[in-house]
């Protein structure tokens, strides 16, 4: 184990170096002030472009929209509410995004909706807001099995899936 913090960057180094790839669960606390996910991806980012990792996963929320998205009212109104009441927690989950996204290395952002403590099934189903496949209360084992996944397959490299129990 080592201890450190998101703006440690040799901490952040000597946790990347000799990895294969790289799985990012942070998320933010309330209240968030500033971009401390974002400014702590872009460390991330940078600790594995020198140690030449080509593969990074990581979760956000459906904030972090993604071009295949094409989202119902419900969805846009729950976008739109993090936007103006969860301001801060949104600016950083998009800026955290946008900086994975920006990225030359190989990424997926992975983002499960609200998630529950139901067990482990090891099925699940990926897609995007409004294709009819995916909807609401994934359990997050199967959500960080998802992700677990993706570190060695590059079905979903560079896109943001949702996932959800199938």
């Amino acid at each position: 184990m080592v201890a450190g913090e998101l703006t440690d960057i040799a901490a952040l180094e000597d946790v990347v170096e000799g990895a294969d790839g790289v799985m990012s669960l942070l998320g933010q606390g309330l209240p968030v002030k500033g971009e401390p996910i974002a400014h702590g991806t872009r460390n991330i980012l940078a600790a594995i472009q020198k140690f030449g990792l080509r593969r990074i996963v990581a979760v956000a929320t459906a904030s972090a929209a993604d071009p295949k998205d094409v989202p119902a009212l419900r969805s846009r109104l729950a976008i739109e509410f993090a936007r103006v009441f969860l301001h801060a927690a949104y600016e950083d989950v998009t800026a955290t995004a946008k900086a994975i996204r920006e990225s030359d290395r190989e990424w997926t952002i992975v983002r499960p909706p609200l998630l529950n403590y139901g067990p482990k099934t090891g099925h699940v189903v990926a897609g995007y807001l409004g294709d009819g496949v995916v909807g609401n209360y994934p359990a997050r084992a199967n959500a960080a099995d998802f992700m677990l996944n993706q570190l060695r397959s590059d079905a979903y490299s560079k896109q943001a899936p949702i996932v959800n129990n199938a």
